[in-house]
């Protein structure tokens, strides 16, 4: 499915590519598709971090921009 592929792919991308430019957008997409797979957890622990190294307000206007869509 999709949410399962995005996980997939966001996880080879975090293996193969860690300073990648791409990784930041991809972990957000990646605790989206663990949200609506119903994997709360897993999404807390993929997005955390980033809420921590990136500013509170980016994270929320990012997160809102992804589930409106």
């Amino acid at each position: 499915g999709f949410f399962p592929g995005v996980v997939d792919k966001t996880n080879l991308l975090e293996k193969q590519y860690p300073d990648s430019a791409y990784l930041p957008s991809a972990l957000i997409l990646k605790g989206h598709s663990l949200i609506k797979m119903y994997r709360y957890q897993g999404a807390i622990s993929t997005l955390l971090p980033l809420q921590k190294k990136f500013s509170q307000d980016l994270m929320e206007l990012l997160m809102k921009k992804l589930l409106t869509n």
